[in-house]
């Protein structure tokens, strides 16, 4: 009986695989269609020529034998700030070793890239300092996405589709112009560092490389989110609020404790007013003076003898 209901259950489970994957087909009948013409006509990223920000021709076998990092950028994205300050971190660090990076425009995320070339420019290289190629403007979804980038999608899918999601999108390119991997937006462009060292300095097989740069990435991702586990653990656990429950209640007993103890100063008055009330009750005798000031006031009278 389990197991006839195991069987049930993988068979609906692949059922929605190919009815999802069929839908995909037919509302992008050109996909797998442009994605083999791009696999025949182009068989590394060497085979293209772009135009820079400046509208020059550019041959990518330029960059024969370097490993690339391609990125779609945007001026005007809450990823801009922080991409740009990594990735001329990353090139200042290893543009003589055999590293390099492609910045392409693109304005087809909520249209954060809304400029012309020389504004593109202005921010990129004035405003953040960015010295690594920008080239000219492009779309990278769509019929009339890049022919570079519809290689690059080819290459490497993205996980519901192949279009690019989001500004910032980066395609790491080995020495022979191959794609070994694809990531995110939010993806730290400082978190690459290592694989970038292996792809440029190892000999090893490419299968390898792409594994170890795959496994980096997932630790990198399960390394984070432990930390801000453990931060939320602390913070819940010690209270981190601007005056702690604990702080309230120690504060509340010294007020009270200091409430029931009356000071050392308050038991001096209580007991001068004692002693003066003593004084002012005890009855007169026969010597005493009802105004004792007057004592003071008597004249001296004149010794006798």
């Amino acid at each position: 009986m389990q197991l006839l209901k195991f069987t049930n259950f993988v068979s609906v489970f692949f059922l929605l695989i190919s009815f999802f994957f069929g839908l995909y087909l037919y509302t992008n009948p050109s996909s797998l269609l442009s994605h083999s013409m791009a696999e025949n006509t182009s068989k590394s990223i060497y085979d293209f020529t772009v135009k820079d920000i400046r509208g020059n021709d550019v041959s990518l076998s330029e960059y024969n034998g370097k490993v690339l990092l391609i990125v779609n950028v945007a001026s005007k994205c809450g990823l801009t700030q922080t991409n740009y300050k990594e990735l001329n971190v990353l090139y200042e660090k290893y543009k003589n070793q055999g590293f390099e990076i492609l910045a392409f425009p693109c304005n087809q995320f909520l249209g954060q890239e809304p400029g012309n070339n020389e504004a593109i420019q202005e921010v990129a290289c004035t405003m953040f300092k960015a010295e690594f190629p920008i080239f000219d403007k492009v779309e990278v979804n769509g019929k009339n996405a890049a022919p570079i980038y519809k290689f690059l999608k080819s290459q490497k899918g993205g996980i519901l589709g192949d279009a690019l999601k989001w500004n910032f999108t980066k395609f790491l390119l080995n020495k022979e112009g191959k794609v070994v991997e694809r990531y995110a937006p939010t993806t730290s462009p400082l978190k690459l560092e290592l694989i970038f060292v292996l792809n440029m300095n190892s000999t090893w097989p490419l299968w390898y490389v792409t594994l170890l740069s795959r496994t980096r990435h997932k630790m990198s991702d399960i390394k984070e989110n432990l930390e801000a586990t453990q931060r939320l653990v602390i913070g819940v656990v010690t209270l981190k609020i601007p005056v702690s429950f604990s702080d309230k209640w120690r504060s509340t007993q010294r007020e009270e404790s200091a409430s029931s103890w009356p000071s050392l100063d308050t038991e001096i008055d209580q007991f001068r007013f004692e002693e003066e009330e003593e004084v002012q009750t005890r009855p007169l005798g026969p010597h005493d003076s009802e105004t004792p000031e007057e004592e003071d006031e008597m004249p001296l009278q004149p010794r006798k003898g």
